[in-house]
């Protein structure tokens, strides 16, 4: 017999070897995607990181264009192409003009004089970009970047969605973006409307919201009209193009395509207004009792109590975002309906 031999040395089963391997194949289940997903996210950095590059030299450039008196070189009506729209991170409407790389060698484009070689380097001068700017205040309004040839070309309302990262991620980190009203540093993950009433010879309440900067999910508001027997009613408003109409509420027994007659709202870019007229003296269809009160014979096919005519009234408006992540709040106002 060996005596090297040693019956009890045994090596690893077949079972053994097959939970090791599934516990390795696990672990790079986890691990190869976070790791793809890292990559992506620096990628996608290093892009906006470039088309930020580019809106400060522009910017520098249309300040010494117009001190210097040539504002003419990048006028937007001649030297470039208008927008049509309004940006979705918007905070207002304005008429902005694009300028594409495509153009920077013809010197009758605002191209050839928002990008040039000796305000940036050889690299993004020669990529694709497309500069969105304001020629009545000189100003850049925001910068996409790409060094990709497969991008589909610049159209302002294909490329808005890729002013959210989210959006750009997706796409698969190929678009850079930086500019839009979301620099203003209002980006908040808190939404904070407002109320505003006029009780005069209308009752009316005008309500605004501002949506996050970064953020592009639809903007949704409750209203509660309470009278001073504590008798209420809920209006509810969602985000359709650029209105909000009514959901299902205490005056709808479904989901509306438009505003109610005494009502108007818009939606320009991130900036959510509805106003409302709850009293109005100049006919009885628009007086608060046939709005609110008991001459509306549609609170009868909701169940709901009629609001009392002439007393105290609470305003109470919440405003809600799709997305989870960003806090709904609310705020009340305290008028009363006209006599």
């Amino acid at each position: 017999m060996n005596p090297f031999y040693n019956k009890k040395k045994k090596g690893y089963t077949l079972a053994e070897v097959l939970a090791t391997v599934a516990i390795l194949l696990i672990l790079m289940a986890i691990a190869v995607p976070a790791i793809f997903s890292i990559r992506k996210n620096l990628r996608q950095k290093a892009l906006d990181n470039k088309a930020e590059l580019i809106y400060t030299a522009v910017q520098n450039n249309l300040v010494k264009l117009q001190s210097n008196g040539n504002s003419s070189l990048y006028d937007g009506e001649k030297t470039a192409k208008a927008m049509g729209r309004t940006p979705s991170d918007a905070t207002k409407e304005q008429k902005l003009y694009y300028a594409l790389s495509s153009e920077k060698a013809d010197t009758t484009r605002a191209a050839s004089v928002l990008v040039t070689t000796d305000t940036v380097d050889g690299e993004l001068y020669n990529n694709y970009w497309v500069v969105e700017y304001n020629p009545e205040s000189a100003s850049v309004y925001a910068v996409f970047y790409s060094e990709s040839d497969s991008i589909k070309p610049y159209d302002p309302n294909v490329y808005d969605s890729f002013r959210y990262k989210d959006n750009r991620l997706s796409d698969g980190a190929r678009i850079g973006y930086y500019g839009g009203d979301a620099l203003d540093g209002s980006n908040t993950a808190v939404l904070a409307p407002k109320i505003t009433v006029t009780n005069e010879e209308k009752l009316v309440a005008t309500i605004t919201c501002m949506r996050p900067g970064r953020d592009n999910k639809p903007l949704s508001f409750d209203v509660v009209l309470t009278d001073d027997k504590g008798n209420q009613l809920n209006l509810k408003y969602k985000a359709s193009g650029d209105k909000l109409v009514h959901a299902k509420d205490d005056l709808h027994v479904g989901d509306m395509s438009k505003e109610d007659t005494n009502e108007e709202s818009s939606i320009v870019g991130r900036s959510y207004t509805l106003k409302i007229t709850l009293d109005d003296l100049t006919s009885d269809a628009t007086r608060f009792v046939s709005l609110y009160g008991e001459k509306n014979s549609n609170l009868k096919s909701t169940n709901t109590k009629a609001l009392r005519a002439g007393t105290a009234l609470n305003i109470k408006v919440t405003v809600r975002s799709e997305n989870h992540k960003i806090d709904g709040l609310f705020t009340q106002y305290d008028t009363n309906s006209l006599v």
